[in-house]
């Protein structure tokens, strides 16, 4: 018996067992980092001292993204004092989105100890409704609810990377606006743009057709702050490619670029099984499970996705059904003649929060099209009974028997080792969920 090997880790791997008769005909990795990225000089020839203006709020992403923002916020700091900004007008505001705050160490650890130390970092509250402020409202609705530390400042600084989303089809720019730094409804409604069957998955398309990503720069338009963006692209294993800087949608789009040369991962056709790790987002669930949304249309309507989470802290800030729900064979079935408005409904009825809505629809349309087989051993045990859109398993053999009972015996098998990261482009050179009848 053949095994595929995959990242555990950066420092561990995983061999997966591929049972006889399976043909593994593509095995995509991002592209190797050929780029020799001189942060300093980018960040003291970027313009951004000839602009900057007190106050000064830096806008950093959390533990979720990862955003090398430690190599970046010296250099950053000093462009500021070059520009006659004190330390004392500069504050840093972590965007948690609706993820949890980030300690002290954690904050150090992200931005570097001297930056920690020298301005006083924020964690973003979307329920700290005295901290918002209302902008008012984009045309698809959204209410523009945003940190007064962005609405009252006369500079805002957004420090991200841009890599494949699921659905804003990419990061970076000003999604760290919002759902960075908005208030919970905001977050919500930004989200559910997304709640449809021919718009759920996003990843890798063009900006133009992603109503995530055009409401979300409608709405950092009426921001009344000079915006100003440092966004980076990184390699597999979360080196700089790439850091462009300047306003955040010229970035955004400079960005994309790189980022789908070094994520796009051609495929001949779709798999009936797929092989993902979420190697190189790796830290909780939340983090882990984009490995399975980034490679869904990878495999064939009706195929099976394997998925190897790590999970090193477990299940995170991903807010789980209240109730054990049905085993996800029984679920699958259920949810198959469900439209929209019914899936909403449900995805309310089983007690996910009004911020997590979209991930309990998208998990069950991820369903309704493909069994989900898990690996993750540090999620609990009782973890299985609240995630009724995938099976956990604690052990590969185990995992992989069920995974050849469930697959074609001469299965075409398409392996994404750095799922977390990378997404499928189909021989015409469109992300593959644009290939599929669905999506007509």
């Amino acid at each position: 018996m053949s095994t595929v090997e995959l990242p555990w880790g950066a420092d561990a791997s995983l061999e997966i067992p591929i049972p006889s008769g399976w043909d593994t005909f593509t095995r995509g990795r991002p592209q190797p980092n050929c780029a020799d990225v001189d942060i300093a000089t980018t960040v003291r020839s970027c313009g951004l001292r000839q602009i900057a203006r007190p106050p000064v709020t830096v806008v950093v992403d959390d533990l979720s993204r990862p955003t090398p923002a430690h190599l970046v916020l010296p250099h950053l700091i000093d462009e500021l004092a070059a520009a006659g900004v004190a330390a004392a007008d500069i504050t840093g505001l972590v965007a948690l989105g609706t993820h949890r705050p980030m300690s002290r160490e954690e904050i150090a650890a992200k931005v570097g100890p001297e930056a920690a130390a020298s301005i006083p970092w924020v964690n973003h509250d979307c329920r700290a409704g005295d901290a918002l402020a209302n902008l008012g409202t984009t045309s698809r609705g959204t209410p523009v609810v945003l940190h007064r530390l962005v609405t009252e400042a006369a500079t805002v600084i957004l420090v991200g990377c841009v890599e494949p989303h699921v659905q804003a089809g990419f990061g970076g720019g000003a999604k760290l606006l919002l759902p960075g730094v908005a208030g919970v409804e905001a977050i919500a409604a930004n989200h559910l743009l997304s709640a449809s069957e021919h718009h759920f998955w996003q990843v890798g398309n063009s900006p133009s057709d992603v109503p995530m990503r055009l409401d979300l720069e409608e709405a950092a338009a009426m921001v009344p702050a000079q915006l100003f963006a440092l966004n980076f692209v990184l390699d597999a294993g979360l080196q700089p490619v790439a850091l462009e800087t300047g306003d955040p949608t010229a970035v955004h789009r400079a960005c994309l670029a790189v980022s789908r040369r070094m994520y796009a991962v051609d495929l001949a056709h779709q798999a009936d099984v797929v092989i993902t790790s979420s190697y190189p987002l790796d830290l909780d669930l939340r983090q882990g499970v984009k490995c399975i949304a980034n490679t869904l249309f990878a495999a064939r309507d009706g195929g099976l996705i394997v998925a190897a989470l790590r999970c090193r802290e477990g299940v995170g800030s991903v807010n789980l059904p209240e109730a054990d729900l049905p085993p996800p064979e029984v679920l699958r079935s259920a949810l198959a003649d469900l439209g929209d408005p019914e899936l909403l409904a449900l995805a309310e009825a089983i007690g996910t929060g009004t911020e997590d809505r979209f991930n309990a629809y998208f998990a069950m349309r991820a369903l309704a099209r493909n069994e989900v087989l898990v690996y993750a051993p540090a999620l609990p045990e009782e973890l299985a009974r609240r995630t009724p859109t995938f099976r956990v398993f604690c052990d590969v053999d185990e995992l992989m028997a069920e995974a050849a009972a469930r697959a074609p015996a001469a299965a075409q098998v398409a392996v994404f080792p750095c799922g977390g990261v990378s997404y499928p482009v189909l021989g015409t050179g469109a992300p593959a969920g644009e290939e599929s009848d669905e999506r007509a």
